[in-house]
């Protein structure tokens, strides 16, 4: 989320634009299909799913005289609609979108500058946004006119530890295809030596097993290390964060970190692994992500997130960075492979309420996110929830 406080409000400027109302909601579907193509928001809709959150957009605290669009002849050029979020006493930049083929002319910024001077004008002092994680235009375009990126108050890394015994059993593990692959490009031997980077509570701790490692699981989480040791005994497990592990240079065979590596400060996190790393050892890192087949269910729970938790969109995976990560390592080998899991109501809630923005939300909120969906799946979708996850695998050698 980002906050614009009133000092920097930008300076008059001469655009006209037109105020939505629900005959609009057509055009500003088929708009949102063109804005989002071919970008992290892309989760291949359909124009019935574009006009399903539209609607739900109409029906959620809309400020209409405070949002506008711009029209071209027959089609809807650029758009920026705000909300109303109650928990925040603010209004909320729901979207702002701008036609495939119109990028890059400025139109964004004359809409973000005029919806600004419109609520100022209204006398209202603070204004936020939500960004998928990934989207760096976006990211870019309200930094460069003021706003700043706030957080809640809890360190989100930290939640898991909140709920260990949930994380061990809702979690998913990974398919032994992907550890397969790994294995025919690492080459492990027999007591090779390991580090897991942010183990949680053995989601792919055992991955090695069979050759009998002198392997180091680490994680700032005590919770979660004392389920990942009664699991896994015999590994050392240490209670730290990689950026404080204080590991001998040049010792490991292998450094693997599944859905964890995101959590370590960039920067350090590959030229830390170089260091820690024989001389022609690997690192993996597997990253989940669930942007595949978001129809049905994943397109109707958005109303329930708009409705209750508008201040996190419901987007998961992928990182934000405006520069080149320093990569000492090299890249060997990449590939995703897709599962498709299926949960009841009451495992998907379990599962949900492992997430860290989720946790961060506090029990009351949560609670009431929750109870919400479990209705979704239980009314609509004979109590179940299917659901593609796709785990990216990075090999990287420290040649």
């Amino acid at each position: 989320m980002l906050s614009f406080p009133r000092s920097q409000l930008p300076e008059s400027t001469a655009v006209e634009f037109s105020k939505p109302t629900v005959s609009d909601i057509p055009g500003l579907a088929e708009l949102m299909l063109s804005a989002y193509q071919e970008t992290i928001d892309d989760d291949d809709e359909t124009h019935e799913d574009a006009e399903h959150e539209v609607r739900s957009f109409f029906r959620n605290h809309p400020m209409l005289d405070h949002s506008i669009f711009l029209t071209a002849g027959n089609d809807y050029t650029a758009a920026c609609l705000v909300s109303y979020l109650d928990n925040e006493n603010a209004p909320l930049i729901a979207y702002i979108m701008t036609r495939r083929g119109s990028k890059g002319t400025g139109l964004a910024r004359s809409l973000l500058e005029t919806v600004l001077m419109l609520l100022e004008a209204s006398g209202h002092s603070r204004v936020l946004a939500t960004i998928s994680e990934g989207n760096v235009p976006s990211e870019r375009l309200f930094t460069s006119c003021g706003f700043e990126r706030v957080g809640r108050n809890t360190n989100l890394a930290d939640t898991f530890n909140e709920n260990a015994e949930g994380y061990g059993k809702y979690r998913p593990g990974y398919p032994g295809t992907i550890r397969d692959r790994i294995v025919d490009v690492i080459e492990p031997h027999e007591g090779c030596r390991i580090l897991e980077v942010g183990c949680g509570t053995g989601q792919a701790t055992g991955f090695f097993q069979e050759y009998s490692p002198a392997q180091t699981c680490i994680d700032p989480g005590v919770n979660l290390l004392q389920v990942c040791g009664q699991r896994f005994p015999g590994y050392e497990y240490v209670c730290t964060s990689f950026e404080d592990y204080d590991g001998k240079p040049a010792v490991f065979d292998l450094i693997y970190a599944a859905t964890s590596f995101h959590w370590v400060e960039k920067g350090l996190r590959f030229i830390k692994s170089a260091n820690l790393l024989k001389n022609g050892a690997h690192l993996s890192v597997l990253t989940d992500r669930h942007t595949k087949n978001m129809k049905g269910f994943f397109t109707e729970v958005h109303e329930v997130y708009q409705t209750i938790a508008p201040d996190m969109r419901y987007t998961f995976g992928s990182e934000t960075t405006n520069e080149i990560e320093k990569n000492p390592l090299s890249l060997v080998l990449e590939f995703e492979t897709d599962r498709l899991l299926e949960y009841s109501a009451e495992q998907y809630i379990g599962l949900l309420k492992t997430f860290s923005g989720h946790i961060a939300l506090g029990s009351d909120r949560l609670d009431l996110l929750c109870s919400k969906i479990v209705d979704l799946i239980e009314r609509h979708y004979e109590g179940k929830v299917e659901k593609t996850m796709t785990t990216l695998t990075s090999i990287y050698k420290n040649a």
